[in-house]
């Protein structure tokens, strides 16, 4: 799937008409990605949406996409390539005890919220080969990162991008 297409696609209608600027940077020459483009846009709009909330009184959010390489000693992923999403708001952060905890057990610091949207971000990229990682500093914001394994191969020349296409 072209994960760029992806970004476009999705962060207008879960961001569109709120006080957060988005800006969204590409890397030329994205490789495609072997990912559900629709299961891969659960998880943008639910990081999206936590991030907007997270800045309550407006701000900048980014969204970063390129090819990464994966090398030998990493926890979680084979070596290879991959490409790789940061979502980073500009909102109040959160302790390191919070984000150790964001992904192993339902976690909300909303009054309406359940907890189990991370839980659910993390389950649709393990199940895609991939893995999502969290960086916060208490007044600074908060960073999520996914990676989704690469195709090798321009969006234009991948094959079917729904849940049928996983090798």
């Amino acid at each position: 799937c072209d994960v760029a297409q992806i970004i476009r696609e999705t962060v207008p209608l879960v961001g569109g008409g709120r006080s957060v600027r988005i800006d969204i940077h590409t890397e030329p020459g994205l490789s495609a990605a072997r990912a559900d483009a629709s299961r891969i846009g659960q998880v943008l709009q639910n990081l999206v949406i936590n991030g907007i909330q997270a800045m309550k009184g407006g701000g900048r959010m980014e969204i970063i996409a390129r090819n990464a390489v994966i090398s030998q000693g990493d926890a979680k992923l084979a070596p290879g390539r991959y490409v790789e999403v940061i979502v980073r708001d500009r909102g109040p952060g959160m302790s390191p005890e919070l984000a150790s905890r964001l992904f192993g057990e339902s976690v909300t610091t909303k009054a309406s919220g359940n907890g189990v949207g991370l839980i659910s971000c993390k389950r649709i990229i393990d199940e895609h080969g991939g893995d999502i990682r969290v960086s916060s500093l208490l007044g600074t914001g908060t960073e999520f990162t996914f990676f989704l394994p690469s195709t090798h191969q321009a969006p234009a020349n991948a094959k079917s991008c729904g849940p049928n296409s996983l090798i």
